[in-house]
Formats: structure tokens, C-alpha cells, sequence
């Protein structure tokens, strides 16, 4: 499960294969996704973060994945779908 965030707070969290319609104001945003992890690393709190910025223009759609490596690692960019 990753939770995602705009400008630093959580608007959702997400599962393999869920999406999530945001409405949110113009301007430069901050979009961010965590992945607390298992085990140790999700009891201290630590985990995969990744953040990205996005300018919103009035009435554009904008869309981004959320995805994780072979590693492990997490990424979050624009995609077309």
C-alpha cells in the first residue's frame, strides 16, 4: 500500500491497480508518494519516499503512476493514462 500526498499532506492510500480522481487548485504542486515498507524499516518509520512537481493549470487534467522496481524503489511521473 503507498500513500499519497499533495504539498505535503495525505489524500489517499492506494493499492496495486487503484486510482484516485484529485481536484485541486492551479498552480505548482508537490506530489508525493510513501511506502512504509515491512519489518524493521516500517517500525522505524522509514520506508521509500518520492516526491515530484506538477503545475496544474485551470481545468487541466493532469496524471501520474505510482510505481516500484524489481528493487524495491518507488517512482511517481506523468503518464498518459
Amino acid at each position: 500500500m503507498s500513500s499519497l500526498y499533495v504539498d505535503g499532506k495525505q489524500v489517499a492510500s492506494l493499492k496495486s491497480g487503484e486510482r484516485v480522481v484529485l481536484h485541486v487548485p492551479s498552480g505548482s504542486r508537490i506530489i508525493g508518494t510513501w511506502d512504509a515498507g515491512r519489518g524493521l524499516y516500517a517500525f522505524h518509520g522509514r520506508g521509500n519516499h518520492v516526491e515530484t512537481d506538477a503545475t496544474v493549470k485551470t481545468r487541466e487534467t493532469r496524471k501520474f503512476r505510482i510505481g516500484i522496481d524489481a528493487n524495491g524503489t518507488l517512482s511517481i511521473s506523468p503518464t498518459t493514462y
